[in-house]
């Protein structure tokens, strides 16, 4: 009985000390066109808040996952346009797809890797979202994006 009574309190204590350690911080990503919470295991490589295209690179801190946006002047053109121009530049594997409101395409990194994109546009501006690496990682953080001014920008995967 001893025993099992000791066994309960170190149970009791390891639980509690785990609900009273302190949750790991979120950095608040805020852009001109959506704002995402980054945990402590992304960070921001990269942010290139230009005139006329911002770039933003983030990575899992293990560098398994890469998150890139790109947010630019879409002057009118459309999102089959927008989505058929980047999957070129990115060497897309096959033909995009544009259904509804979101086009999107596959492709290969420089490290030969697998990746996706994602493209949107509203009220003239486009934003493309490329993950390329843990592609479960990627879309997580993905789902966290939100914008007030831009809400069809982030893209409902």
């Amino acid at each position: 009985m001893r025993v099992r009574t000791l066994s309960f309190f170190a149970c009791l204590v390891t639980v509690l000390s785990l609900a009273c350690a302190p949750l790991a911080q979120a950095d608040k990503l805020e852009t001109k066109y959506y704002t995402v919470d980054l945990s402590d295991t992304w960070q921001q490589l990269q942010n290139s808040d230009e005139d006329t295209l911002d770039i933003i690179v983030l990575a899992t801190k293990n560098r398994d996952c890469i998150l890139t946006t790109i947010n630019g002047r879409s002057g009118g053109a459309s999102l089959k346009t927008i989505t058929q121009c980047f999957a070129q530049q990115y060497q897309s594997k096959g033909n995009p797809s544009v259904k509804s409101k979101l086009g999107s395409f596959t492709f290969k990194d420089v490290n030969g890797d697998d990746g996706i994109a994602y493209v949107t546009v509203q009220d003239q501006v486009y934003m493309v979202v490329t993950i390329s690496g843990n592609q479960r990682k990627g879309k997580s953080l993905l789902k966290n994006f939100s914008s007030d001014s831009f809400p069809d920008l982030v893209p409902s995967i």
